[in-house]
C-alpha cells in the first residue's frame, strides 16, 4: 500500500520540510542522494485557506557533477531556487527558508508504492491564510473509542479499517509484550492507549509525518517566541 496516494493531475500547494543527504550503498564519492520532503497542503478557495493534510511527499534526487544539467533535477531546482544543484548544501539551505511549490502528481510508481512527480513550480502562498495541522501530539493517552476514531479521521485510507473493537483486539494482542509503554490504567481500572506507540505498531505510515510537521511548526514559530520574550523582558 502506498504510503499517502494522491490524486492525479491535481495542483497542491507544498511547503519544503527538509532536504537531507541521505547514505548510498557502495557509495560513490562524486554522487549524493538528496531526500526532498514536502509538506502537503489542501487549497479552500471559499476561504482563501492552504490547510495541511498532516502528509509529507517524498522525493529522492541523485546528485553529481552534471546534475544542474539533469533533466531530472532540474525542475526541482528551479522550483525550490537552488543555485548549485550539484551540491547537496545548497539544498540543505532551501529547508531553512519558507519555500513553496505546487506539486502536480502522475500515477503510483510500482517499484516504490508512490506517485511519481509529474510536475513541480514555484508556489506563492501570500494570497492565502495558512492552516496548520490541528493534531495535538502532547495528548497521546486516549480511550480505544477515541484511537479508533482518530485512526479513522487522520489516517489516509483509513476509513473502515480502524473499528474500536479492531483497535481492542489489536492492543489485546500487543499488551503483554508493550506493557505499560502502550496501555496504562485509570484508578477506575478504564484503559488509556499510548496512541503515537499504537500507529507504529500497526504500520501506519503517516504517525511519523505528523510528528515531523508538527516538530518543524514549533521550530518555525520559536523565533517570533524568542522575540516576544525578548520584548518582554525590555519592558520590565
Amino acid at each position: 500500500m502506498p504510503r499517502h496516494a494522491y490524486k492525479t493531475g491535481v495542483a497542491y500547494p507544498a511547503r519544503l520540510l527538509a532536504a537531507e543527504k541521505r547514505p548510498i550503498e557502495n557509495e560513490n564519492r562524486a554522487v549524493a542522494l538528496v531526500r526532498l520532503e514536502f509538506e502537503m497542503f489542501q487549497v479552500f478557495e471559499r476561504d482563501r485557506e492552504l490547510r495541511s493534510t498532516g502528509q509529507i511527499a517524498c522525493r529522492d534526487l541523485v546528485l553529481w557533477s552534471g546534475a544542474a544539467d539533469d533533466f531530472g533535477v532540474v525542475p526541482f531546482a528551479s522550483a525550490l531556487g537552488v543555485r548549485d544543484a550539484c551540491k547537496p548544501a545548497a539544498w540543505s539551505a532551501m529547508a531553512k527558508r519558507d519555500v513553496w511549490v505546487e506539486i502536480v502528481f502522475g500515477d503510483i510508481d510500482p517499484s516504490d508504492g508512490r506517485n511519481r512527480f509529474a510536475k513541480i513550480a514555484r508556489f506563492s502562498p501570500d494570497d492565502y491564510k495558512i492552516v496548520g495541522y490541528a493534531y495535538d501530539l502532547s495528548d497521546q493517552w486516549v480511550t480505544t473509542g477515541e484511537a479508533a476514531a482518530l485512526l479513522e479521521k487522520h489516517t489516509p485510507h483509513g476509513k473502515g479499517r480502524y473499528s474500536q473493537s479492531t483497535i481492542i483486539r489489536r492492543v489485546n494482542k500487543l499488551e503483554p509484550m508493550y506493557r505499560t509503554a502502550l496501555v496504562r490504567y485509570t484508578k477506575g481500572e478504564q484503559r488509556r492507549i499510548n496512541l503515537l506507540l499504537l500507529r507504529h505498531l500497526l504500520g501506519d505510515p503517516a504517525w511519523l509525518d505528523v510528528a515531523r510537521i508538527e516538530c518543524a511548526q514549533r521550530i518555525r514559530a520559536l523565533p517570533k517566541e524568542i522575540a516576544e520574550l525578548k520584548r518582554r523582558l525590555g519592558d520590565k
